[in-house]
């Protein structure tokens, strides 16, 4: 009998990120694949703005994850997507002893092709929500909120 401890499915995927410092609650983050970026806390947090904060990192995350978890289910799944731009709001809440994001919501606004996709889609993007890591992965509860419209 296999143990299952080790016998794995799925395979691991290891990520890297690097950060370095740049002088008082600043840094860069750096991937190997694409340009580095400035970071700092956001201004409530005494940080500068026009950088990314982990804040904003964390919605982009998150709604990414779900965008490309739905692209690649409609696509597997032969539905034709037109668009899709999404918005992110997220709940930054002190809970006593730190802050955390209580509740993130997604809200897509996806183009088809016609009227007859527009159900499909929606239940395709309630279906990226279960299946996206970064939604699985997060503490806060993630609302998603499709609004699905015949793209022209």
């Amino acid at each position: 009998m296999a143990d299952q401890a080790t016998d794995k499915k799925y395979k691991a995927h290891t990520f890297n990120t690097s950060l370095e410092w740049t002088g008082d609650r600043n840094w860069i983050a750096r991937v190997s694949t694409c340009d580095e970026i400035s970071c700092s806390p956001p201004k409530v947090f005494r940080g500068e703005e026009g950088n990314w904060t982990p804040e904003d990192l964390m919605l982009a995350s998150v709604t990414g994850c779900l965008l490309s978890t739905f692209v690649g289910y409609a696509e597997r799944k032969h539905l034709e997507v037109v668009s899709y731009e999404a918005v992110a709001d997220g709940i930054l809440e002190h809970d006593g002893t730190n802050y955390r994001f209580t509740k993130i919501t997604v809200k897509p606004k996806i183009g088809v092709k016609s009227e007859a996709d527009i159900e499909t889609a929606k239940q395709y993007a309630h279906r990226a929500h279960d299946l996206c890591f970064m939604a699985y992965s997060v503490k806060a509860d993630v609302i998603i909120e499709p609004e699905v419209f015949v793209a022209e």
